[in-house]
């Protein structure tokens, strides 16, 4: 039924270790520059933070490896408000190494279509999740704005599973171009309209 379907955020990065900065205090993380060499995608830089016990696993590898060091990075994909923009970003929980040559940043998302409206010549689609939020917290609440050139059925209310990737639009010949955005590849209905997942 509609209202056991829990809400989900996975993001991972493909991509070639650029660069990274530790950050010391009470929530020492790591932030992390990753390459992503694809021109179907515009060759994206990507933002990505580690915390705690990650922190100290990623920058032996990254020392011992150096620049350029193909990685892979699983976490969870967030947005943020940077000089009146929203960004993309991804907090690592886990690595290994990667060996293939696609680079992308992608993500799969489960969470509510809260409103789709028209944006030029494409989609812009509003997502919320709410996850549980541990013992005797709220949940935690997420909310997404993804683009998409076809949005198929999708509609306001419906809980759906969207996969995507950063990337910029290209254009009629093949040239990317504007800004970087999450946009939607893949689209899984998995109930019709529903005031949410818990």
């Amino acid at each position: 039924m509609a209202d056991q379907i829990k809400h989900f955020n996975k993001g991972i990065v493909f991509g070639r270790f650029s660069s990274f900065k530790i950050v010391t205090g009470k929530n020492r993380r790591m932030n992390i520059i990753l390459e992503c060499p694809n021109s179907m995608h515009g060759d994206p830089r990507i933002f990505a933070t580690a915390f705690g016990a990650m922190v100290d696993r990623l920058q032996d590898v990254l020392l011992t490896k150096g620049k350029g060091a193909a990685l892979r990075l699983q976490g969870i994909y967030g947005q943020y408000e940077h000089d009146g923009s929203r960004t993309s970003s991804f907090t690592v929980y886990d690595w290994i190494t990667y060996n293939e040559s696609e680079y992308r940043a992608v993500f799969i998302l489960i969470g509510r279509v809260e409103q789709i409206e028209k944006d030029g010549d494409e989609w812009r689609v509003h997502l919320r999740l709410s996850r549980p939020g541990g013992k005797d917290k709220d949940n935690i609440e997420e909310d997404f704005i993804l683009y998409a050139d076809n949005i198929g059925q999708l509609s306001q209310g419906q809980t759906a599973k969207l996969k995507g990737v950063i990337a910029r639009k290209e254009d009629y010949f093949g040239d990317s171009e504007g800004s970087f955005k999450p946009y939607i590849k893949e689209i899984s209905i998995l109930a019709p309209e529903t005031e949410g997942p818990f």
